[in-house]
């Protein structure tokens, strides 16, 4: 009897995805692979999520709550909110993080078995009763459990908090080992970074994770990746869309013209059509009219984004250098809606993009740099500038200042972020 010979199969399609993908992965990983990095992670980690049930921003989680509670319990359209509640109440930002809020709050709702009030305006009747916002936060649907739910929703955003300072660690290694722990550490363990995101429970973190990896696919020309994080980025918070014509530029100045292209194409169809399917399948799962109301919503999203008052109207407060206006304008009896950050941006935004044109070539440094000055151009020229916008910035000064082995520019990092803290306290 000859013995019988065993061929081997060639590798299925399905074999090799899963090959390429677990060769991929491991690539990624393997920078991560000290015990320092996972011990300053967990420690970090630990700090953030035994601050996170205890502490909140009473206004803004007092918003989250609501809104999860407005879709499952009251079915009610979260974009578009019963005539008879506050205008505040209604959702003024692109609509992937109230989906991001959507996905958590079954997992509170199974393990607490929330009770709320039969009638939706009991939620806001405090506010009637009592005219104080953040007395009305407190008071509205409190209950024992309530910490579990802050824990639930701030678990997103400290996850983002920490893969960004994973992504930096990744960025800057390459340029010096030593400087990536430094960038690390310094966004794990900023107290300001800590503040906003475990304390207040504020998402910036999330769009910002989304710009730094989008910065980073673009710096090795995988631009489709790019645009789609990029655009992700977009549909959690609107400030980063002035980044699209840049990122446009950028590669266009490469001399990939179509790339640049299809680039601009992904990344506005890309977040126009998330937004208005979005509003179109909360309007019918509502009973209202997906085209009309979507079309309105579109206008009101962009509109009030750029004066940002509840009625479209001018407001300059908090950290801008805009405030000043509010003296001009209250003396000089401007009572219309002049709108003052629209045309201030796009002037900045209009320089900054002649600059990048005028350049023969774009250096790795180059292109971080004018991601950090769209961001300082975003916050002289934008007329509400929260102690929170902060952290869109610091990721990049640090990427920034590894790139240019630049010790004034980590000095910079950390006026910033201890200025802010002060502000705050």
């Amino acid at each position: 009897m000859s013995a019988s010979k065993t061929t081997k199969k060639a590798p299925t399609r399905t074999t090799s995805f899963i090959q390429k993908q677990v060769t991929k992965l491991t690539k990624l990983t393997e920078d991560f692979r000290e015990p320092k990095i996972y011990l300053l992670l967990l420690l970090a980690a630990t700090i953030r999520f035994s601050l996170a049930p205890v502490t909140e921003h009473r206004w803004d989680m007092y918003i989250w709550r609501l809104n999860q509670v407005f879709v499952y319990h009251y079915q009610v359209n979260p974009f578009w909110v019963p005539p008879k509640a506050p205008p505040e109440f209604v959702w003024s930002y692109p609509p992937l993080w109230l989906l991001t809020l959507l996905l958590v709050y079954p997992t509170y709702y199974f393990a607490c078995s929330p009770s709320l009030p039969a009638n939706v305006s009991e939620l806001w009747q405090t506010w009637v009763d009592n005219p104080n916002m953040y007395f009305e936060a407190y008071q509205s649907f409190v209950s024992c459990a309530r910490p579990i739910l802050s824990l639930i929703n701030k678990t997103p955003i400290i996850i983002a908090d920490l893969l960004i300072a994973l992504t930096l660690y990744k960025l800057t290694k390459p340029t010096s080992k030593k400087y990536a722990y430094y960038a690390f550490c310094a966004w794990l363990f900023n107290p300001y970074t800590i503040w906003i995101s475990s304390v207040w429970g504020m998402f910036d973190a999330i769009p910002t994770l989304f710009v730094l990896l989008s910065l980073h696919f673009m710096l090795v020309k995988k631009y489709v990746y790019s645009a789609f994080l990029l655009a992700t980025s977009v549909l959690f918070k609107l400030y980063s869309i002035m980044l699209i014509p840049l990122m446009f530029l950028m590669i266009y100045k490469r001399r990939e013209k179509t790339q640049a292209v299809k680039y601009l194409l992904i990344s506005i169809c890309l977040v126009s059509l998330t937004i208005f399917a979005t509003y179109a399948i909360a309007a019918s799962l509502s009973g209202q009219n997906p085209l009309t109301l979507s079309t309105k919503l579109m206008f009101n999203l962009f509109y009030k984004r750029a004066s940002p008052d509840w009625e479209g109207k001018n407001m300059f407060q908090n950290l801008t250098p805009l405030v000043a206006l509010n003296e001009l304008f209250k003396n000089q009896n401007v009572s219309t809606n002049i709108p003052v950050s629209p045309l201030l941006m796009g002037i900045a935004l209009l320089c900054i993009m002649v600059s990048i044109f005028k350049k023969n070539t774009l250096s790795k440094q180059d292109i971080i740099t004018y991601m950090v000055v769209v961001h300082f151009a975003i916050y002289l020229t934008y007329g509400v500038v929260n102690e929170q916008f902060f952290i869109w910035i610091l990721p990049l000064l640090l990427f920034l200042a590894a790139e240019k082995k630049s010790a004034s520019l980590r000095y910079f990092y950390w006026a910033i972020s201890i200025f802010v803290v002060f502000y705050i306290t």
